[in-house]
This record gives structure tokens, sequence and C-alpha cells, in this order.
């Protein structure tokens, strides 16, 4: 159930808006490009040094 909202909540973004995910463990390697939806929307993605993933909506 956590991860329907959570992508509820990356699908509302706007352009240019990001959200912060604290995470305990990585558990698939983040990817250093730009990622697409079924949506037609990118995404860039990374991660920090203190354990948040940050997606950013071009």
């Amino acid at each position: 159930m956590m991860e329907r909202s959570l992508m509820d909540k990356i699908h509302s973004l706007k352009k240019d808006q990001m959200v912060f995910i604290k995470v305990n463990k990585v558990k698939k390697r983040i990817p250093h490009h730009p990622v697409t939806d079924g949506r037609g929307r990118k995404y860039l993605v990374g991660r920090r040094s203190d354990g948040f993933i940050v997606i950013r909506v071009e």
C-alpha cells in the first residue's frame, strides 16, 4: 500500500520539482540516466551519501 501512495506522489510532481525518499538499504542499482515512465514523463534519479534517493522531474 505504501508503494502505491509513493508512486502517486511521484506522478503528482510538476516540472522541475523533486522528491527525497529516505531509504535504509538500496536493493537495486540506482540508474544514472534519465528514466521515463508509462506516461511519457522523464525523471532524473540519483542517490545521496546520507541515504536519500532523489527523484526530479525533467
